[in-house]
Parts: C-alpha cells; structure tokens; sequence
C-alpha cells in the first residue's frame, strides 16, 4: 500500500508541473536515474541497492523531510555532481502528500531493499581489508622491520606506496622469507647466457649500456668511452658486481646481466672481491676516482669499496637481486651499507629502462627495480 501511495504522490507532482500526471511521474523517475548514474563514476565496488539506500538517508539527514511550498510552481533542481545531494528542490504542495517515512518506503521498495534485506557490503569490506593487510605489513612493528605508529605506512626510505603493479599483486602482503622465496621462483627462470653474449648484448648488438651518444659509462667512476663493436670497447671491462670468487663463476650467474656493468680495468681491478662499504679514510684513501674510494670501512671491516653516489642504489639493487635468485647471503655489515645505499640513490629512469632491456632477452626481471619497497620486506638478504 505505501508502494502505491508513494506512485500516486510521483503522479501528482508531476502534474503540477504542467504535463500529465504519468508523463510528470517518468520525468521525476529520470532525475533519480540521472542521479544514480553520476553516482556510479565514484563508486567502483558498491552496487545499485547501496547507492539508493545512501540517497535515502541523505534525504532524511535534510531535516528529516521535504519542505512543501504553498505554490504550484517547482523551481530548477540542480543535481551536484559526484554527490548525493540535490540542491534547490521546491516541491509542490498537496493535500494528499503522504508522510516522509512512506516516501522513504516506496524508494525502498523501488529498489527492492524491502523485507528487512540489507546491502551487500561483503566486496567493500574484502578490499579495504586487503589495503590494510598491505600497509600493515611494511608497516608492523618487528624486531626486523621499522615500526608504523603514525597511522600511515612508512619506510626507512620514506613513505611506502602500495603494490600498484599487477605484476606484483599476489606479494600484497607477504614479507620476510616467504617473500623471498616467492621472489625467487618468480626470477629464477631465465634465459641462461654465457659470459661473452651477456657482453655481446651489453655493447655490440643489443646495446643495453650504450646511450643515444653512442657511449658507454663506467659504473664506478663516470668515465665514459665510445662503443666500437667490441666486447671490450677503450678501457672498458665488464665488472660482476657479485664477484665470481663469491659465487658468480657458474653458469648462468656469470653471464647473468643484472648484476654486470661496464667498468673501467683500473676501477675493476681495485674493487676486486673487496665487499661494498662506506670508507672511512675519504680523501686520503689509498685508492679514490670519480667518488669512488677503496680503503677501511668506517664499521671497523679492513677495506671496503665505496661506490659513488649516483650509482650506489644500482649496485645495492643488484646484490639484493642477486642474492635472491642464486640463495646467496649478504655479510651482515655489508647488507646494512647495502640497505642505506638503497634509500640514498633511488631508483631513476635509466635503471628501469635496463631493466626493460635485459629482460627482453633473459625473461626475468630485477623486482627490487620495478618495486623499490620490497627491499625492506625481506628482512635479510
């Protein structure tokens, strides 16, 4: 019956309007179509049955009741966008107007929502648990990760985004050795290359490391030289960032090129398998080119090789990379260099555009490239 009386009051208004009581009565039922479809382009989870509902209790939050005018004459409703809010509404006066709450009824029950059956909030519900989980967890306070007590995710590098990746969307969540491990099966299958074609691919026929003036950089110092079709163009080599005396001697890691760079012979051979470090004797170091130095390490180590800083976050990747794939360990005091130098040289464009490159022709990617933020997730390399 408040179904009815909530059709014949429709009717009504709409023939006040000037058209017949059936024409007035679609045209009012367009506006609250034309409501609900501006309503959808902010709602991507929520059905029709929550919107209509929503506009209900908007309507009811506006004193509980429509002002009815002594006059004949509706004036223009202007529906705000992107909201539930309609502005400007005069309605027209009856002696037969129904109270709010039978209105409120009869929109119920247009949309279906009578009997008691309430919205399906289970799809919002699910993904803003899934957000949370994530920003949670490179936020939980461990013993091995920093703690997030603001309220918003943080990061010893600064604030932490969201895996928006879809490439990495089933690691929304995951840290520490279960993280790692699924890192693992993700890059461990590749196309194996030997030595000399990880090196053919780096300066002859791919041209990973070559830029657009036909030069190749040094990794360590800057020093550039220009490409001449060889292996090994001027006085440039090809460093294993994680020495083969290490575990890069075996195939595919030595020719595995997201931990090979170009590197001038005089800097390859003071690195050595000397570990990564911060030196703590600077400009008096026995060895230091291009702000690189070699000499002791300021957490006691006897020698170190401290990489530049335009570089040093490309290295650091390329270990965490490397250990990862080959289930090699990082020494504890290296790792902890290793991890600041990763926060202090971000990752730019030129090392996402290598990244691209090798993956074209080994078909594995380095994560910690495409996702900076799971550095920190795994809690020991």
């Amino acid at each position: 019956m408040s179904s009815l009386r909530g059709w014949w009051l429709a009717v009504l208004v709409a023939g006040g309007c000037g058209g017949s009581g059936l024409e007035g009565a679609f045209e009012a039922r367009d506006v609250g179509d034309t409501r609900d479809a501006e309503d959808t382009r902010d709602v991507d989870t929520h059905d029709a049955d929550t919107r209509d509902v929503d506009e209900v209790l908007d309507a009811d939050a506006r004193d509980d009741a429509e002002v009815v005018e002594d006059t004949d004459v509706v004036e223009d409703t202007d529906i705000v966008e992107d909201t539930d809010i309609v502005e400007d509404t005069e309605v027209v006066e009856d002696t037969d107007i129904v109270e709010t709450v039978d209105s409120e009824v009869a929109d119920l029950e247009e949309v279906g929502e009578v009997d008691g059956e309430a919205p399906d909030t289970s799809a919002d519900t699910a993904l803003d648990g899934a957000i949370e989980a994530d920003l949670d967890s490179q936020g939980q306070d461990t013993s091995d990760t920093p703690s997030d007590t603001s309220g918003t995710a943080t990061s010893v590098c600064g604030p932490v985004t969201t895996v928006e990746d879809a490439r990495y969307a089933d690691l929304v969540g995951v840290t520490g050795d279960t993280l790692r491990a699924l890192l693992r099966d993700r890059i461990d299958d590749i196309v194996g290359l030997t030595y000399d074609q990880a090196r053919d691919l780096m300066y002859v026929t791919a041209r990973i490391d070559v830029d657009a003036a036909d030069h190749i950089r040094c990794i360590y110092t800057g020093t550039e030289v220009q490409a001449d079709g060889t292996r090994s163009p001027g006085v440039m080599t090809t460093e294993h960032s994680w020495p083969r005396s290490d575990g890069a001697a075996a195939f595919p890691a030595e020719g595995d090129i997201h931990h090979l760079f170009p590197a001038t012979d005089t800097s390859n051979g003071r690195r050595g398998n000397d570990e990564f470090g911060d030196v703590s004797c600077g400009a008096v170091c026995p060895w230091g080119q291009g702000g690189s130095f070699s000499g002791p390490a300021v957490d006691g180590r006897s020698r170190v090789f401290e990489v530049r800083p335009e570089s040093r976050g490309d290295i650091a990747r390329a270990h965490f990379y490397f250990a990862v794939r080959y289930g090699l360990a990082i020494p504890p005091l290296e790792e902890a260099v290793l991890r600041s130098w990763h926060c202090e040289d971000p990752v730019d464009e030129v090392e996402r555009r290598r990244n691209d490159a090798i993956f074209v022709w080994q078909l594995n990617r380095n994560p910690f490239i495409d996702q900076p933020q799971l550095v920190e997730r795994v809690f020991d390399y």
